[in-house]
């Protein structure tokens, strides 16, 4: 019973920050910024995945060139959203938590223009695990056995691109790391894709 009273306490504090505990978005009286491109000190983000040897495919080159393809579309896709105004606009929006101290604007501004980066792709084939992808060291690893799920997908790509830039979640379960940076842009990069294409 004491973990059950725990658990639903973590919930509703977590769930209850999507709404009460996120970040400051315009300190000082700041608006909506949808021009960070033009800005002289923004380095555009640009994500070009970098594929390294890996025996998960067990020689199957088929499979292999699905995923390595798959990883590359994803690329492009959030490279295009992420560089888009609409996209500056509604990052501003969101209610985020886990932020490291920056304003809303700040974390976004940031997603923008953090110039050329090349993550290292790794695999793995792990269908007992809830997790679809993981960052370590700025290599991000996605797990082929849940494609149906999303893994190497746009928002998964995005969501692991943010783990390399620091941000964090209080726990790997969704439900409960929603608010975070890196679910939040994740799933507005997936959003946006799904609506412009």
């Amino acid at each position: 019973m004491k973990i059950l009273a725990c658990l639903i306490s973590i919930l509703i504090i977590q769930i209850s920050g999507c709404s009460l505990m996120y970040a400051e978005k315009y300190p000082q009286g700041a608006t909506a910024n949808v021009n960070y491109l033009s800005e002289a000190s923004c380095s555009p983000t640009i994500i070009t995945p970098k594929f390294g040897e890996t025996t998960v495919f067990e020689g199957d080159k088929a499979l292999e060139k699905k995923w390595v393809d798959k990883i590359k579309e994803s690329a492009q896709l959030a490279n295009k959203q992420i560089s888009s105004k609409e996209f500056a606009m509604k990052c501003q929006s969101l209610n985020v938590t886990k932020t490291n101290g920056k304003t809303v604007q700040e974390v976004c501004r940031e997603i923008v223009c953090s110039s050329a980066v090349h993550p290292t792709i790794g695999f793995y084939n792990n269908p007992g695990t809830k997790a679809i992808a993981y960052e370590s060291e700025g290599g991000l690893f996605v797990n082929i056995a849940k494609d149906a799920q999303g893994a190497g997908g746009t928002g998964n790509l995005v969501h692991e691109f943010t783990h390399t830039l620091g941000y964090k979640h209080f726990t790997n379960f969704a439900l409960l790391g929603q608010c975070s940076v890196p679910y939040r842009v994740g799933n507005l990069v997936e959003e946006l894709v799904n609506n412009n294409n």
